[in-house]
């Protein structure tokens, strides 16, 4: 009776630490999401000289985007924005005029609480431009220490009228 009772423990024993050795990796397996697709055709472009857009083709059974901005002072890219899963586009309104930016993307899916990122989209870059006024006209008037300035801007310009006693 003896030898029965000890076999009989010992393939429970057995059975048990060949249960906890194939637990672990079957939950993993059951709760690993496979990644999702990145958006597709990024693309970046000028607004105005401070501003720029960026449009992509949206991925399919995503939740949202994360968009990355390069930092050259910490040689890096830096999360910029993070978008919703409807967006095919995102506008950067703080950029400086006159000024190259490299962006990247990438989706996510969540689930659990976790996030699951898809590989990063290619590098897209793009430069803002000096603000300049697009029509000038200036009028003389016979009145020695009169001018009638006239600017048709695009954007809001800031100047400075000197005016001398000649």
């Amino acid at each position: 009776m003896r030898r029965l009772m000890k076999k009989a423990l010992i393939s429970l024993a057995m059975a048990l630490a060949a249960a906890a050795a194939i637990a672990p990796s079957a939950a993993y397996a059951a709760t690993a999401a496979p990644a999702p697709a990145p958006p597709a055709a990024l693309y970046a472009g000028r607004v105005d000289s401070d501003t720029l857009k960026l449009t992509w083709k949206a991925a399919e059974g995503i939740d949202g985007y994360v968009v990355l901005r390069y930092d050259a002072a910490k040689k890096s890219y830096r999360k910029a924005a993070v978008v919703g899963k409807r967006a095919t586009s995102w506008t950067d309104k703080a950029t400086l005029a006159n000024k190259t930016y490299s962006y990247k993307m990438r989706s996510y899916k969540a689930a659990g609480g976790k996030r699951t990122y898809s590989a990063l989209t290619y590098a897209v870059s793009s430069k803002t431009h000096s603000p300049v006024a697009k029509k000038t006209n200036v009028q003389r008037v016979t009145a020695p220490k009169a001018l009638t300035l006239g600017i048709r801007q695009a954007v809001p310009l800031r100047a400075k009228i000197l005016h001398g006693s000649s």
